[in-house]
């Protein structure tokens, strides 16, 4: 480490590389021992006095120019350039959609926001963007990012690797850092350090929650796959939400801003979607989850006199509580017909009465262009981000991104079990799952009910998927240690209710004999289940792929699968 003026004296800048650094695994964390090196022998005389070099000589104007380019990386977060130093200083060339997202937030922020972008389109990338302007920026020093369980390690190499922020992550009861260095634990975890990393499902237990909201307060929370955070039976829309839902809810005082990220934002009902953005901050009638899913239900539907008055209602408020009209939106209705346009914002916006509704519902141009104008002007304008494929289409016919988003195309292929080993398998470890279920449900054993339905999962993914969980669940139950659950377990349990986070914390089934003898009886049958069909079409299809291109990817749900994958296809020279 240099002092500035002694690192200016030395001419250091001189020695920087050219280029982006380079890391690699293997050279960060070799630890083999260095070659023995040859010393010369020893001097038996006395050395000569070795005086200090002299430093290099530099010109009083190479000194100031060095000084100056010190003192700009030392404040940066006061230079007018510092958001285009996040962009230039990563390895990374982020998207069009990418860069709208960061500037907006880097202009709004501590504005609150759901980033809603398509599977694919780098919500990660987004995040660690706004995370690195926010930090150099000196905007934020306390952050929490929340994400699920089998996802964690992922977030921690990408916000080191692409934007060299060295999260510490909370696993196991300690924090430990990018290169599994571990930090000593506060009193409370939560104040250990400034930038934590966690699971989604670790802050839902009772313990680590209270922690959690007894914490110093944060600058910036952010939750991946935040439509986990939900009520239960949502289409039935009552007022029954799982634990994450009201601990972000809690949360969101004791931080400046909120960012959620989620490519399903709505999976069943709108009310998920006002869920998630009342996280962020509703007012007015757009508070009311019901006012809120009646009021888009109503653009789809025919209008009559009183859903006039309801979208008046909703609108005006929209604006009252600070909207904007969509200034595109503006443009393009402007110059299809200003009198119209003029029209529009006097009844949605100014929220002039209404004096004639029936010539107002038989004026079907209003009435188009009313659906239009209503649906973008709304709070979901303002909070959320949602980017498609065909967005990033767009971009490409527009010149803004050099490659053109490649089309899916996709085709079910259904596969038939052999009648007389695969069929009765399946049968047979369906019959362990539905007994094991039934039973769970009848002494209300919520956790036995969840691991019977991920073995169901499995069942569907590979039958080497589903015998590597059963040999898991037989060694638990006769070492009466742990409970069986891997890494993709995990990722399904923050699907799970929060009866069953809970019995897994303590999970410690009694020792069934009847159970591990129906184990011992379904794994002897694995045995002797011969060639697997699904096995024989994957590798067809696969050969077939592969003579009409170079290379092919194969998704698996489980990593027993991909094992499975692995091995199958070794003979074709996959990764």
């Amino acid at each position: 480490m240099f002092e500035v003026p002694e690192a200016v004296r030395k001419k250091l800048l001189r020695y920087a590389p050219q280029g982006q650094p380079i890391w690699t695994h293997q050279t960060e964390f070799d630890t083999r021992p260095l070659p023995p090196t040859k010393l010369p022998p020893e001097e038996t005389t006395a050395p000569e006095p070795v005086s200090e070099p002299l430093p290099p000589s530099i010109s009083q104007k190479d000194r100031d120019r060095e000084l100056a380019a010190f003192a700009k990386l030392a404040q940066l977060h006061t230079d007018p350039g510092c958001l285009d130093f996040t962009i230039q200083s990563i390895p990374i060339q982020p998207w069009a959609h990418q860069l709208k997202i960061l500037r907006r937030v880097a202009q709004e922020f501590p504005r609150s926001y759901l980033i809603a972008d398509e599977v694919g389109l780098g919500k990660t990338i987004e995040t660690g963007l706004v995370l690195r302007y926010l930090l150099l920026a000196q905007k934020v020093k306390r952050v929490l990012v929340l994400a699920p369980a089998s996802v964690q390690p992922q977030w921690h190499d990408e916000l080191r690797e692409k934007f060299n922020l060295h999260f510490w992550s909370y696993v196991q009861g300690e924090l430990r850092d990018p290169y599994q260095q571990t930090s000593p634990l506060a009193a409370n975890p939560w104040n250990s350090q400034d930038l934590i990393l966690a699971s989604s499902h670790l802050v839902r237990r009772n313990a680590r929650m209270q922690e959690l909201l007894e914490a110093a307060p944060w600058d910036l929370v952010i939750l991946d796959e935040a439509h986990h955070a939900r009520r239960k039976g949502p289409q039935e829309r009552k007022d029954a939400p799982n634990r994450l839902l009201p601990l972000m809810g809690r949360l969101r005082s004791k931080t400046r801003a909120l960012i959620l990220l989620s490519a399903t934002p709505m999976q069943i009902d709108p009310i998920e979607v006002f869920d998630l953005l009342s996280l962020l901050g509703l007012d007015g009638h757009w508070q009311y989850g019901d006012s809120f899913c009646n009021y888009f239900a109503a653009l789809t539907s025919q209008p009559d006199r009183h859903i006039l008055d309801f979208w008046q209602q909703m609108s005006t408020d929209y604006f009252k509580q600070g909207g904007q009209a969509c200034p595109r939106l503006q443009q393009h209705l402007e110059k299809q017909d200003r009198l119209l346009t003029y029209r529009l914002q006097d009844t949605w916006q100014s929220g002039h009465k209404i004096r004639n509704p029936q010539t107002v519902l038989k004026d079907e141009p209003f009435i188009t262009a009313s659906r239009q104008y209503l649906t973008v002007n709304t709070p979901l304008k303002d909070k959320m981000f949602r980017h498609t494929r065909d967005t990033l289409r767009q971009y490409y016919r527009r010149g803004l991104i050099q490659q053109d988003v490649p089309l899916r195309q996709v085709q079910d292929n259904a596969i038939a079990l052999e009648p007389n080993r695969e069929a009765v398998l399946y049968r047979a470890v369906s019959d362990y799952v539905r007994h094991f279920y039934r039973l769970a449900q009848k002494e209300n054993r919520k956790a036995l009910g969840f691991l019977m339905t991920l073995y169901r999962k499995r069942l569907t993914s590979s039958f080497y998927a589903v015998q590597q969980s059963l040999q898991r669940r037989l060694d638990a139950l006769l070492s009466q240690q742990g409970n069986g659950l891997t890494a993709d377990d995990l990722a399904e349990l923050d699907d799970a209710d929060d009866a069953v986070i809970e019995g897994l914390e303590s999970y410690l089934e009694p020792i069934d004999p009847k159970e591990i003898q129906y184990l011992e009886d379904l794994l002897r049958q694995f045995d002797n289940t011969g060639e697997d069909t699904k096995c024989a079409q994957f590798i067809s299809m696969l050969r077939q792929e592969l003579n009409e291109r170079e290379s092919a990817i194969v998704f698996t749900q489980y990593t027993d699968t991909m094992d499975w994958a692995h091995l199958t296809v070794g003979g074709l020279e996959a990764d």
